[in-house]
């Protein structure tokens, strides 16, 4: 996302919105399709994980549709078809 409006700093962002494990994500995809399998592989392979500060110092100069990760994960699915 650039930032171009005067007193806001300019550059590119990465904003954050959501702070959620890849369980938790999906939790959430097999809600939205309830016949999804779903495999774990390497389940004793301790995983990296990245926590960040929700919202993100950007949300301070930039004001960013409020929404869920739910409601995000529903207009993706909107997208496509099985």
């Amino acid at each position: 996302m650039a930032v171009e409006s005067v007193g806001n700093p300019e550059g590119v962002y990465n904003a954050v919105e959501h702070n959620l494990s890849i369980k938790e994500v999906a939790d959430r995809v097999a809600a939205l399709y309830p016949g999804l399998e779903r495999l774990a592989v390497s389940q004793n392979m301790p995983m990296r994980s990245i926590r960040v500060r929700v919202p993100c110092r950007i949300h301070d100069h930039v004001e960013l549709p409020s929404t869920t990760i739910d409601r995000e994960l529903r207009a993706f699915r909107d997208h496509f078809t099985f």
